[in-house]
């Protein structure tokens, strides 16, 4: 699903169209328990993380790129890693695995999209001229160079400006295949909370049964400042351009905060935030822009 642009970031506690819902609310004819909610203020608003937007974002962002391009390439990846085993692999062999995995298996739907310049070696201009991706939906547009190398395979992209979706994209994103792959990305782009930066440490993949993929391991949001991360089993459905399981943890204020995300966050936008001491119990918070339909 294609992402859409507006977002609502409303902090007030209650069950409206907006706004913050704990799963645990009360009944609207009785007062909330106040060992359940801890207020900021007179009005007893219930207040995100202050890093909450910034993080969330950043990484669903990033990682939905990252998805788009790993749920194409891993199968070949790993096939051209299998055939290592057995000896050498000739250079056109790699080439068209590569290209199999952008424009067969594979990145983008329709692969008349995509043009290739090889250089010397394993070294390639890929241009996407109207694409669109086939885990997201999300469309792709620009350029990136890769290089292919061995021991493990490993697929280097650097992305100039390319465009997926509303999003411009600059920066690295490494996919290495085989039993000790991983995702490493160093990637910049804009988002609604500013400029952002993200990089991904060795995130493990998983492409799940009924397809998608599926994130393990670390990183950082850069933006108005620099907050580590752990995600734990997030995964992004085909078709969509947000996660809709697994969970984001980090720490706001020296306080963990765990954003788990839900089948309903690629619609609503919707994370199940946990902020002890000061959001005890499992609350529904509006954070990302949804993802619109394809």
């Amino acid at each position: 699903m294609k992402r859409l642009i507006t977002c609502v970031y409303v902090l007030a506690l209650g069950c409206g169209p907006t706004g913050t819902k704990p799963l645990n609310s009360e009944p609207n004819n009785q007062q909330p328990n106040s060992a359940n909610v801890t207020p900021n203020n007179t009005n007893n608003v219930l207040q995100q993380p202050e890093s909450l937007s910034e993080v969330v974002l950043g990484f669903t962002e990033g990682a939905s790129v990252a998805a788009d391009f790993t749920s194409g390439l891993k199968g070949d990846g790993d096939q051209l890693q299998g055939e290592m085993r057995d000896g050498p692999v000739a250079n056109d062999r790699a080439q068209g695995a590569f290209e199999n995995g952008v424009s067969g298996n594979s990145v983008v739907d329709e692969p008349t999209c995509v043009t290739y310049t090889w250089g010397e070696g394993l070294q390639v201009v890929v241009v996407f001229d109207g694409c669109v991706a086939e885990q997201s939906g999300e469309t792709i547009d620009g350029t990136l160079q890769a290089t292919l190398a061995f021991r493990p395979v490993t697929f280097g992209l650097v992305l100039e400006d390319l465009a997926v979706g509303a999003t411009t994209f600059n920066g690295t994103l490494d996919l290495a295949f085989g039993d000790n792959g991983g995702v490493n990305a160093d990637l910049q782009f804009d988002t609604a909370e500013g400029s952002t930066a993200l990089t991904l440490s060795n995130l493990t993949i998983a492409l799940p049964e009924g397809g998608g993929v599926a994130f393990n391991g670390s990183g950082t949001v850069t933006n108005t400042k620099t907050t580590s991360f752990d995600v734990d089993q997030v995964a992004f459905a085909t078709g969509d351009c947000l996660p809709s399981s697994g969970t984001l943890s980090f720490e706001d204020g020296g306080n963990p905060v765990t954003a788990t995300f839900l089948p309903t966050t690629p619609t609503a936008g919707t994370v199940l935030v946990t902020w002890p001491p000061l959001v005890a119990n499992p609350t529904e918070m509006d954070v990302l822009p949804p993802c619109d339909p394809m």
